[in-house]
C-alpha cells in the first residue's frame, strides 16, 4: 500500500474505510467456490444438514475459514481471490491487497483510544500497541478485557472482520500455547475457536488437545517409572501463579 494511499484512506476517515472494507470482503467471501466452501466444512465439522437454517454467526465463520484456512498444499483462497480481484477504485484495490495479510490473534485491551477504539496488544506476537477500530469492541470491553479476532493494518488503523470472542484467562493462556504447538500454530487459531464456539465446546480444552496428545506420548515414550511422571505432573499442576 503506498503512502498516497494511506493518507488518502486516514483523509476519508474510519466510516468511509469501513464501508470500503465491507465492500471488498464481500466481493471476495462471494467468489471462493465450492471446493473452498466444502473445506471450511470440514474444518469446522459440518456437515450440509448442519447448514439448514443455520444463523448468520455460523455462515461469518464457514466465510472466513473458507477464505484464511490452507489446504492440504498450503493454499488459501484469500490469496488467489485477492489477487484476481479486479477493482476500479484504488482504495478498494488496496483493501483488498491488504487483506491476505490479516492475522488471528490473541489480545488484551490496554484502554479506548482517543481517536476511537482501543489500543490493544498482541499476546502472542507481542511488538507495538496496536490501534484497532472497532466500535462494538471499544462499546463493550474495558481495559484488562482479553478477545481473539482477526484484524489487518490499513491506513493508519487495524480494522476487524466482525468477529470477536471475549475469553477467560485461562482461554487465553490455551490457545497462546497452542500457537507455539505444531499441530495448531497460530495460523490456525481461528479454527480451533470457531469450532468450539460453533459446537459449544469448552475452548480450553479443545485448544490444549493437541498438548495433552503430545504430553500423552512422550509419557508413553520415556522410561521414567510412572510414578515418578505422576509425581512430577502433579507438582507442576499444583503450582500457584
Amino acid at each position: 500500500m503506498s503512502d498516497a494511499t494511506v493518507i488518502d484512506i486516514g483523509r476519508g476517515g474510519y466510516p468511509a474505510l469501513r464501508q470500503a472494507f465491507n465492500r471488498v470482503l464481500h466481493r471476495l467471501a462471494g467468489a471462493v467456490t465450492a471446493d473452498d466452501v466444502a473445506l471450511a466444512q470440514d474444518i469446522l465439522e459440518l456437515d450440509d444438514a448442519d447448514l439448514q437454517g443455520t444463523d448468520e454467526q455460523t455462515v461469518t465463520l464457514l466465510i472466513d475459514v473458507a477464505l484464511f484456512s490452507a489446504d492440504a498444499s498450503g493454499s488459501r483462497a484469500i490469496d488467489r481471490l485477492a489477487g484476481e480481484a479486479k477493482h476500479d477504485d484504488a482504495v478498494d484495490a488496496a483493501i483488498a491487497a491488504r487483506l491476505p495479510h490479516a492475522f488471528f490473534s490473541v489480545f488484551e485491551v490496554l484502554d479506548g483510544h482517543e481517536a476511537g477504539g482501543v489500543r490493544a496488544r498482541d499476546l502472542i506476537a507481542g511488538g507495538p500497541d496496536l490501534h484497532i477500530m472497532d466500535e462494538g469492541l471499544a462499546a463493550n470491553v474495558a481495559a484488562g478485557a482479553l478477545f481473539a479476532g482477526r484484524f489487518v493494518a490499513i491506513g493508519p488503523w487495524h480494522v476487524g472482520f466482525g468477529v470477536v470472542s471475549s475469553l477467560a484467562r485461562s482461554e487465553a493462556v490455551a490457545l497462546m500455547l497452542a500457537a507455539d504447538h505444531p499441530a495448531t500454530g497460530r495460523t490456525r487459531l481461528h479454527e480451533v475457536v470457531y469450532r468450539a464456539d460453533i459446537h459449544g465446546d469448552n475452548l480450553a480444552m479443545h485448544a490444549i488437545e493437541p498438548l495433552i496428545a503430545t504430553l500423552a506420548d512422550a509419557v508413553d515414550g520415556a522410561p521414567t517409572p510412572v510414578e515418578d511422571v505422576a509425581r512430577r505432573l502433579a507438582r507442576a499442576s499444583s503450582l500457584a501463579f
